[in-house]
Formats: C-alpha cells, sequence, structure tokens
C-alpha cells in the first residue's frame, strides 16, 4: 500500500500537489497550478487517489478536452492512471505525471487496457469525499526554504519569499497562542514618525510591554509576532535590515518568541487575511493544535475613530481587528492589553459584510422573471466593476447559446457594437457585458436592437462599490485571470451611473415592443462553494459563505426605474 501520492508538474512550475487516499481533488487553472490559460478549467479534470490499488481515477469536468496517456478525454470520460502515467489539462499543454510513494511492486502493473470510460457507463466504485485541506483557498502545500540565522535565531523563507519566520533558540510549540501585531503595538518609532527612518529608530511601545510577555509565556503560551511589511516587497526595506532589527527587539524582550513577516503586496499571507496563521497551525508549531478559544490576537489596527479616546488620531485601518475576527480569537488593542483600559466601542467595521447577505433569497425579484428567453433578445448587464456580470455572461448566458459582446473581449466599443450587429442578423440572441454607466453607451447598444426589431432587457447588478471591492479582493486570492480594478474606476462608475440614474433607458424605447426592463435578485456564485470566510483587506470584509456567495440584481419596469435608482 502506498504511503503518500502526488500530481507532478511536468514543467516543474510548482511544487507537487498531494493526492490524499479516496479524496477528491479538483485539478486546474488557479494559484495551486498557477495556470491562468482560460481554456482550462478551475475544475478541468477530478482526481482520487486508492493507495491500496496504486491506481489514481480520473474524470474529466472541463468542457475543453485533457489527455490521459496520450488519449483524449471529453466531458464525462472516466479513466485510471498508474504510477508515472500522465494527463494534460489541455492536449499538449499542463502536462502532470502521477506519482505513489514508495513505488507500486512490479506485479501490481495493469494489463493493457482503455483508459477512456464513456459518459459514466461504469460507476465509479470509490467513494468521494471533498478533502477539507484541498478544498480551503488558504490550505496549500508549503514551500520552506532555511535561511542563514544568527546565534539564538532561526529563520525561515516561506514561498519564494511571500513570508519570512524568524524563531528565537528556545522557542517551542504551545497550544495557546498569543498572538502581536509589531508596529503600533510592540514598538513604536524612536523619532516620532510614521515609518521608521533606519533600522535603529524603534523603541518598546509601553515599559509594559516585556513584563507582560514574560508573564504569557510563564502562564503557557507562545508568544507570537505577526507583521505585514509591505516595504521589503516594494524595496523600501532591505531584508537584512530587518533581521537585524527584529532580532535586536527579541533580544530586548528577552523572551522566546516567533515572528512572521508577511512582505508580500498582497496574496493570502497579508493580515487580515488568515494564510500565516494556517502556515503557524501546519508547519510551525511543533505539530502542536492550536486552541482558538485559549488564543488571542493584539494590534493597533482596530478601526478606532478619530477621538476615540481624547487627543488620539483615527486609526488607519481595521485590519487587525478583522484577522482576530476571521480566526475567531479573542481580540486586543495594545491600550486595553498592555495599559489594562477599558474596550472603545468608537470604532467601525467595512461597510459591507458577507454574512449579512441572505444564501437564500429570490435569484430574481420579481420571482417569475427569467434570465434567459426562448425568442431572439438582447441582455444588456449594468453594473460596477467586479459586480459579477462577466460570471452571469459566462456561466448563465453563453451556455444557454448567446453571444457574449463584451468591451473587453473585444478591446473597444465599436467592436462591440460589431458583434451584436452582426449576432442578430444571424438570429442569435445576445449578451452584452460592459459597465453601461452612462445612458449614451446604453443607448447605442439599444439602439442596435431596436433596428432589427429585437427585444431588449436590461439587468443592474446591485452590488454595491464595496462588494465590488471585496470581490475585486477575492479574485486575487483565487488567482482570478481579470485585471485588478484599480479604486478610480470605482468612482467613475458611481460618478456617471447617479448623473444618468434618470433615464435608465432611452425613453425612446417602448417597453412593449422591447420587453425593456431592469432585473434584480441575487446570482449565484457556484465556483465560490467551500471557500472560508474571511476579510480580504484592511478596509475591506472579505468573507464568503460556506456554502456560496450571491450577487444582488432588482427587477422593474423601466418606468418607475427613475425612482428606483434616485
Amino acid at each position: 500500500m502506498a504511503n503518500k501520492c502526488f500530481v507532478r508538474c511536468c514543467s516543474k512550475r510548482h511544487p507537487d500537489i498531494l493526492l490524499p487516499n479516496n479524496e477528491s481533488l479538483m485539478l486546474g487553472r488557479g494559484p495551486q497550478t498557477k495556470i491562468k490559460e482560460k481554456r482550462c478549467s478551475r475544475e478541468q479534470v477530478q482526481l482520487w487517489a486508492n493507495y491500496s490499488k496504486f491506481i489514481v481515477q480520473l474524470k474529466q469536468i472541463g468542457p475543453n478536452p485533457a489527455v490521459v496517456n496520450g488519449k483524449e478525454f471529453v466531458k464525462g470520460d472516466i479513466g485510471e492512471l498508474e504510477h508515472e502515467e500522465t494527463v494534460e489539462l489541455l492536449p499538449g499543454e499542463f502536462k502532470y505525471k502521477i506519482i505513489f510513494d514508495p513505488k507500486p511492486p512490479k506485479d501490481k502493473s495493469s494489463p493493457l487496457r482503455d483508459p477512456i470510460k464513456r459518459k459514466m457507463t461504469t460507476e465509479v466504485k470509490t467513494p468521494l469525499k471533498v478533502s477539507k485541506t484541498q478544498s480551503s483557498l488558504f490550505d496549500v502545500d508549503y514551500d520552506i526554504t532555511a535561511l542563514e540565522g544568527s546565534h539564538g535565531f532561526r529563520w525561515e523563507k516561506v514561498q519564494n519569499g511571500d513570508i519570512y519566520v524568524m524563531t528565537s533558540e528556545s522557542c517551542a510549540g504551545k497550544s495557546k497562542i498569543a498572538a502581536f501585531d509589531m508596529d503600533g503595538t510592540i514598538i513604536t518609532t524612536q523619532s516620532g514618525r510614521v515609518f521608521a527612518k533606519d533600522v535603529n529608530d524603534w523603541r518598546i511601545l509601553y515599559p509594559e510591554v516585556p513584563g507582560k510577555l514574560k508573564s504569557l509565556h510563564l502562564d503557557g503560551y507562545k508568544i507570537v509576532i505577526i507583521t505585514n511589511q509591505r516595504g521589503i516587497a516594494i524595496g523600501r526595506v532591505k531584508l537584512d535590515d530587518f533581521k537585524v532589527k527584529v532580532q535586536r527587539i527579541a533580544q530586548k524582550l528577552n523572551v522566546p518568541l516567533q515572528l512572521f513577516c508577511c512582505s508580500g503586496d498582497g496574496g493570502m499571507f497579508r493580515k487580515p487575511r488568515i494564510g500565516v496563521w494556517n502556515l503557524l497551525k501546519a508547519r510551525m508549531n511543533d505539530n502542536i493544535s492550536i486552541n482558538q478559544e485559549s488564543s488571542f490576537y493584539c494590534g493597533d489596527a482596530a478601526g478606532r475613530l478619530a477621538s476615540w479616546m481624547s487627543g488620539k488620531k483615527k486609526d488607519f485601518s481595521c485590519s487587525d481587528r478583522l484577522f482576530a475576527l476571521n480566526l475567531e480569537v479573542a481580540f486586543h488593542t495594545p491600550e486595553e492589553f498592555f495599559l489594562g483600559q477599558k474596550p472603545t466601542k468608537k470604532y467601525n467595521l467595512p461597510e459591507f459584510d458577507p454574512k449579512s447577505v441572505d444564501p437564500k433569497a429570490p435569484l430574481l425579484e420579481p420571482k417569475s422573471t427569467e434570465l434567459t428567453s426562448e425568442t431572439q433578445e438582447v441582455i444588456l448587464l449594468v453594473g460596477v466593476q467586479g459586480s459579477g456580470k462577466s460570471f452571469l455572461a459566462e456561466t448563465i448566458y453563453e451556455p444557454a447559446g448567446y453571444v457574449v459582446a463584451s468591451n473587453d473581449r473585444s478591446g473597444g466599443r465599436d467592436k462591440t457594437l460589431k458583434i451584436l450587429a452582426q449576432a442578430l442578423d444571424a438570429g442569435q440572441s445576445v449578451v452584452v457585458d460592459n459597465t453601461h454607466g452612462e445612458r449614451d453607451t446604453r443607448q447605442k447598444f439599444v439602439e442596435v436592437a431596436q433596428k432589427r426589431g429585437v427585444p431588449v432587457r436590461c439587468f443592474l447588478m446591485k452590488a454595491s462599490a464595496q462588494q465590488a471591492r471585496h470581490n475585486n479582493l477575492f479574485r486575487e486570492l483565487i488567482g482570478s485571470d481579470h485585471a485588478m480594478i484599480k479604486e478610480p474606476l470605482f468612482h467613475a462608475f458611481k460618478t456617471c451611473f447617479g448623473a444618468s440614474s434618470k433615464a435608465m433607458l432611452p425613453s425612446v424605447i417602448d417597453d412593449d415592443l422591447c420587453g425593456c426592463s431592469l432585473a434584480h435578485g441575487t446570482l449565484p456564485r457556484t465556483r465560490l462553494k467551500r471557500r472560508l470566510q474571511r476579510h480580504c483587506e484592511s478596509e475591506l470584509c472579505a468573507q464568503v459563505s460556506k456554502s456560496r456567495r450571491r450577487e444582488t440584481l432588482s427587477h422593474v419596469s423601466s418606468r418607475e426605474m427613475s425612482i428606483i435608482m434616485k
């Protein structure tokens, strides 16, 4: 029987991916495989390993074919792979090899066989279970490299420098974790500046800090410091200088501790995202399980308002408070923990909280509205960038036979208008996937349909700018091929859409002729199933429903629309 089974990338783009015994794993486009080619689905093939038989069963899930041992698989095909046999996620691209450890005995080799079982004619006997480790957005196979350290300190680099870990010589794993931010919590600048001017510009924040940490250590806590250090990523801070600085801080505190430096400019390790905590649990706590109820996190980025205490400025963000919320551990500010001050209620959390989105809300309002039509039509999608328009177009309309006309795909509005006209002339229905924030831009598309007597419907994505920002950050975490949306674009849509809201659709369009309507409801995001509920950024709550995330639409007649939009 095998002890382990891996999927190995033949081009060595990323570390081996573990295939747990009798547990399903989806392989396809995403951050784990570093595949960005859109022809490769996020769930391209489904794999599950049988350690006792030294066999991996494979099912083709994606619409574009994969190649298994030289034979093309289409959607629904099922086959088997043995040790060192290969699968190409696309023909001639993204080749992977199955590796069993230890290798199977020679008598385990199967006779020549047809690797394809068509269209589920033979049921898979191995029960399918979803691996919790592989399904979690923040659980990864860690690439850890030892670095040159100094006397009394061990340094490690994780994920090619996304995070650096310093562990003092006598620091050991514990079930209780006392975690702290560094800047503004353990230390501050000696100069009084916001950012340290050099490696020596620091001092312990409060005289009480060293004593409090020593008491925690004696009470059986492991002292952990978790700090975002974007300056390393952008070159403002040299890594060697940072290492010298934190070693001096540890010596000054004189208590065993472990420090996690999140050096990336984004990604899963940067607080308030929980990747660093998962790394601690998985690889950096001596295989000792962490008791979340007994652990806590302390930081100064608490979302406190101006004058939360007399003379105090507002906090620069609420990332530390969100980090604790994501971890479901107790949270303290430095003033509360080290000085014994009472917690303040003068703080703000992000405006958008996906936990408040009702997963059972109706798909459309009114419920009688249909997303698609059997007769030819044009659908205009309206909404801010990141509100879910492209997902709606690609997963609902395109599979239903609609032509997707999009400026992002075509390269410009004139080309998109041409695609719309050609598709309508060919008798096809079209979904236009643009922001359509301005009345004039919407009117040009409506006029093309009007000239051909084709009815138009309008679906408004009711996602707020805060929710769209959340979606934008979530795309970053899941390795989406979407370009990251810059902040000015959110403001630009709000400005132009608000200015033209009195005429959502051109008044010359007759409702009875063109069937114009404004849609409203919630759209399920099935590709986000099994994602954890997390706050993604300091000022954004990036939580995702454990079952599914939903975007909001609204449905009224075009005559009523001007009232709704005010």
